[in-house]
């Protein structure tokens, strides 16, 4: 079995919050759910679940997404 690409390494080492702010990034530049799953090894529900708690932080702020 090979390793992982180094890219998921360098994301696997994150801590959860600077993960959650990764998707986030992703998500605000235009990727997919679907396609931050497939780059993060994550499952989509997991993505979605992560961006559902940012738009609930915006929400309970008043802050714009």
């Amino acid at each position: 079995m090979s390793a992982p690409p180094r890219e998921l390494m360098h994301f696997l080492l994150l801590t959860p919050e600077e993960r959650a702010a990764a998707i986030r990034r992703l998500a605000a530049q235009g990727w997919s759910e679907l396609s931050i799953a497939a780059a993060t090894r994550l499952s989509v529900e997991m993505i979605r679940r992560v961006l559902a708690t940012e738009a609930e932080t915006n929400t309970d702020t008043g802050r714009l997404p």
